[in-house]
């Protein structure tokens, strides 16, 4: 069942909003992340 709100990576200017169902694939996988958050790299 699809909740709204629960899945995606948003950037926020000063925040980052990962959604409860964001998988770690698809945190390794974003450059959202791996540009603001280097530590998250695989």
């Amino acid at each position: 069942q699809y909740v709204p709100g629960l899945t995606g990576i948003k950037d926020r200017g000063n925040e980052i909003q990962i959604g409860a169902r964001v998988t770690h694939r698809e945190i390794e996988r974003s450059a959202t992340l791996t540009d603001r958050v280097p530590i998250l790299r695989a």
